[in-house]
């Protein structure tokens, strides 16, 4: 039996009358009755292992002809390029095949999953960086294994799984971020490239004053957004990291929300690999979601959609033709842009406001939102303002007319404390405010509602926003339209 015939009974079990059994008995179990015969699959005719090797564990499941994970382990143990190292891998193996019982004489082989670059014609590890190992063959690793064996890269593995899972028909791009970052493509089927360096998007040029990768280039995105970049924050335990982020801690919150803002530029780049991408997501170069329909993959961005919704919920109708007021948008994030393209829509005619000023206390972030917003609306005039102080943001809401709209989406008041004003902040007459999060010291929102009977003020909270979010979302990748009493009852069940 042949590395390739074994890969593709080990790696994927895709179709069944690859496996040339000696008898239909083998294959099917037929339960005599004294009007016909039933006949089914015979899922356990054969059965495959998975072994895992990363730099500090190793795993293994195994499954059988239905491609269902039967059981599956995890362990603890450092990577060595030793015979020793390969000696107790087999035996560890061996003890997980007796501990499930499974037949030894229906194992058709082991498929080995590796973090590097795997020549798969000739079974043989190109590079691993993580494992420190070049130019190496396949025997190595299934020298002391007594089944056939094959390599695959590991993110190709994972992708195979999504396509034997039955939950992909056609096309999909798998992005991996773990202690290195990887992908693979898959069209139909796992596609390799010419040199099996297909999906290494860990290799694509994001940042380059993020510093050097080990392959050599500047500004990787392995650089970027390695789970090492957080780890290394927290002591090298990613857990650690997460745990600091959840009590607030300041520089754990900058280094995710630096993050975030790379891969979300990663995902942007990736999103040509879609059959399809729909106008907000070009418009902002972000992906919030992917859904299929038609057997096409498309990429979506739903946050125009969730904050028009949201918007429309408190926001009267012929609002801005009738008392032409300001927009004022702390922050100059994802939020304050997915508003101002909602704002800036054909359909409203002249009813958008004439003004909307973004306020930021970082240039960069103003700059970025100035490329994708200026001109958008021949009617709106966007000002983009840096305003590096909660007193320098009182300036410009002093500056507002009556009947505006002032918006925080500065993230302060939920993921960190505070306000994007002082105490001494003086909101505009019959005006309404959005605090667009809905937990948190919510102190943005408590300023309003101090001076709401006074200002005549409308104060509206983050929730139906947060509900609309997660909806859009589901309605998109399920097809199905939550609206009415559904969305009702969605926000009441999750308030509960």
């Amino acid at each position: 039996m042949n590395k390739t015939t074994v890969g593709s009974k080990v790696i994927s079990f895709r179709n069944l009358q690859n496996f040339k059994l000696k008898k239909l008995n083998d294959l099917c179990k037929i339960a005599k009755t004294t009007t016909a015969k039933a006949v089914g699959p015979n899922w356990s005719a054969a059965y495959a292992i998975g072994l895992d090797i990363t730099k500090n564990h190793i795993g293994l499941i195994y499954t059988d002809l239905s491609k269902q994970v039967l059981e599956h382990i995890r362990i603890y143990k450092s990577f060595t390029d030793t015979e020793e190292y390969y000696k107790e891998v087999t035996d560890t193996l061996k003890d997980f095949i007796q501990a499930y019982h499974i037949p030894e004489d229906k194992i058709v082989g082991v498929g080995i999953s590796i973090p590097g670059i795997v020549d798969g014609d000739n079974n043989r590890i190109e590079r691993s960086h993580v494992l420190n190992l070049y130019d190496v063959p396949g025997e190595r690793f299934g020298k002391y294994i007594p089944y056939p064996t094959i390599l695959i890269n590991d993110a190709n593995a994972a992708g195979r799984t999504e396509i034997d899972s039955d939950r992909i028909k056609n096309n999909i791009v798998y992005l991996s971020l773990s202690n290195s970052v990887g992908g693979s493509v898959i069209m139909g089927d796992i596609y390799s490239g010419n040199s099996w360096r297909s999906g290494e998007f860990g290799h694509m040029i994001v940042a380059e004053e993020e510093g050097t990768c080990y392959c050599g280039k500047k500004g990787c995105f392995d650089v970027c957004c390695s789970a090492l970049r957080l780890a290394e924050l927290a002591d090298g335990k990613l857990e650690n990291f997460f745990e600091g982020l959840e009590q607030q801690n300041a520089e754990y919150r900058k280094a995710w929300e630096k993050y975030l803002s790379y891969l979300a530029a990663m995902v942007g780049n990736l999103h040509m690999i879609f059959d399809c991408v729909d106008p907000y997501a070009q418009k902002l170069g972000e992906v919030s979601s992917i859904s299929k329909k038609d057997g096409k993959l498309c990429a979506h961005a739903k946050d125009p959609i969730s904050s028009g919704l949201a918007l429309e919920n408190f926001v009267p109708a012929n609002y801005w033709s009738d008392y032409d007021g300001d927009v004022l948008l702390l922050g100059a994030g994802g939020s304050t842009l997915a508003m101002s393209v909602y704002f800036a829509q054909e359909k409203f005619k002249a009813n958008v406001p004439k003004h909307i000023i973004i306020a930021n206390r970082s240039e960069p972030r103003l700059e970025s939102a100035k490329a994708i917003l200026d001109g958008l609306h021949p009617q709106i005039k966007f000002e983009f303002v840096h305003n590096p102080t909660p007193e320098e943001n009182d300036k410009t809401l002093a500056s507002l007319k009556p009947h505006s709209l002032i918006v925080n989406a500065t993230g302060l008041g939920k993921d960190a404390e505070g306000s994007p004003f002082t105490n001494s902040c003086q909101f505009p007459q019959d005006s309404l405010v959005w605090e667009i999060n809905y937990r948190g010291d919510l102190l943005f929102k408590n300023q309003a509602e101090k001076q709401a009977a006074a200002k005549n003020l409308y104060v509206e909270d983050g929730w139906i926003y947060f509900i609309h979010g997660w909806t859009q979302v589901i309605s998109e990748v399920f097809h199905i339209e939550i609206k009415g009493d559904l969305l009702e009852n969605l926000s009441r069940i999750a308030k509960s």
